[in-house]
């Protein structure tokens, strides 16, 4: 109160900004947010930890965005592409554990991680569709992983076969060949992870 006093009134002005800035977020162009994202790792930041600001503040833009954002997100997801982000020093490690359904690394390694992550934060039906259809196109043991924690997470035990059923499918196919053809050592163990944290036992002997 004082200070607005000294000042003229103007601090209750940058109140009056601030608190009306909400809308202005939830009318962005989810696709032009993506394609930031895309791009981050292009941009010359004075220090690491700005392109980290920078790509959580558009990741929040998508979570206040909301519904209208889902299709964006489903779309880049089935294409089956990511981008790497530079983390620095400060960053999290590109491979982190997954036991118990917990992967929540502090900052998102990658943009299919983070997008994952905004899917559970938005929520609902849509949101949820996104993820069972993540399921059946992603070859990558952790996507699958993060993406039963996420479901679980929204919807505790409704989605338990369809997350089992794309691990399984997985571990059916051969170990990488010289041709680079079928699934890695690293993705099959978190595979066999997933299914120990839902209590199947298929696969158990191997």
């Amino acid at each position: 109160t004082e200070l607005e006093k000294l000042r003229g009134g103007k601090t209750q002005w940058v109140r009056e900004v601030v608190s009306t800035g909400d809308s202005l977020v939830t009318e962005s162009d989810p696709a032009e947010i993506l394609d930031a994202l895309i791009q981050i790792n292009e941009i010359d930041f004075a220090e690491e930890k700005h392109r980290q600001w920078r790509i959580i503040f558009y990741f929040e833009h998508l979570v206040d965005i909301g519904d209208k954002a889902v299709p964006e997100i489903h779309s880049f997801l089935q294409q089956n592409e990511d981008i790497m982000f530079h983390t620095g020093r400060n960053g999290s490690p590109r491979s982190v554990a997954v036991s118990r359904l917990n992967f929540q690394p502090l900052f998102p390694t990658s943009l299919r991680v983070g997008l994952i992550e905004t899917l559970e934060r938005i929520g609902g039906e849509v949101a949820e569709a996104s993820l069972l259809e993540l399921l059946q196109v992603t070859g990558r043991g952790v996507e699958i992983a993060l993406a039963a924690q996420t479901l679980e997470s929204m919807a505790p035990g409704q989605y338990t076969e369809e997350v089992l059923a794309a691990a399984r499918e997985l571990l059916n196919e051969p170990l990488k060949s010289e041709d680079d053809i079928g699934v890695d050592t690293e993705t099959r163990a978190y595979l066999f992870r997933l299914l120990n944290d839902f209590g199947d036992e298929t696969y158990l002997e191997q």
